[in-house]
């Protein structure tokens, strides 16, 4: 403590030539008493504390976030909001997914799709996978902001890259709108397919249901030209 404290005061004696001497002595004896080493010295222990304090922080915000997800589930949604609150005045990016989530159905907090749309904006840009899939059904379906199907399929294609278990709703949703045409979208059943078996292959249960629905559909298939096997009474005559 005693030689950071040091080498504090030397490195301002440095910079500003005080205590006792004229700027420019001031200059000059700390150039000879402040070594190179000496300010290596302090910025190492200064990265080093900086470090930590981002370490500290880092752990409180996420222990914030896993105490509220508990709380969430168990159904006490003051606590959970209050804990999420905490965690996305820090940064956390499913923190403010949560929230949103929150806001839309009325849990703990008075339905609200404005605010809602606007912690999904913030999840979205934060790069939380959750996030961005609210984001892109809000704007599917026109909640909380205007229609608009050209950003809903942004922000589920952005969704969607994540590739596992986390974009499955993503995947899922793209299918939807393939499957059907949503929007100006045009109607691809085997892009459609496509979406779904990715998100089925992660386990995800709407998926799979989605997937077996449209194979079931693509199974009916016109009745076959029989005709060809009629006997003709007219060649008996």
């Amino acid at each position: 403590m005693i030689m950071l404290r040091n080498l504090i005061m030397l490195t301002a004696l440095f910079c500003w030539g005080v205590i006792n001497y004229s700027y420019a002595e001031g200059v000059e004896v700390a150039k000879q008493s402040v070594t190179n080493e000496d300010i290596t010295k302090l910025n190492r222990i200064l990265n080093a504390e900086r470090d930590s304090n981002n370490q500290t922080n880092r752990k409180a915000k996420d222990a914030n976030f896993e105490q509220g997800l508990i709380y969430y589930r168990q159904g006490d949604y003051a606590q959970a909001f209050n804990l999420f609150f905490k965690a996305n005045q820090s940064g956390h990016p499913k923190a403010a997914s949560y929230i949103g989530l929150m806001y839309l159905k009325g849990q703990g907090v008075k339905e609200n799709p404005d605010i809602a749309f606007g912690y999904f904006v913030l999840a979205a840009q934060r790069g939380d996978v959750i996030g961005q899939y609210w984001l892109g059904y809000m704007y599917e379906t026109g909640t909380g902001v205007n229609q608009d199907m050209r950003q809903a399929l942004r922000w589920y294609n952005i969704s969607a890259r994540k590739g596992d278990i986390l974009a499955a709703p993503a995947l899922t949703a793209l299918g939807r709108v393939y499957e059907y045409g949503l929007g100006n979208t045009t109607k691809d059943l085997d892009k459609a397919r496509e979406y779904y078996l990715k998100a089925a292959n992660d386990g995800y249960l709407p998926a799979q249901q989605a997937l077996n629905n449209l194979n079931a559909r693509a199974q009916i298939v016109a009745q076959p030209d029989v005709s060809r096997f009629l006997i003709d009474d007219s060649d008996d005559e």
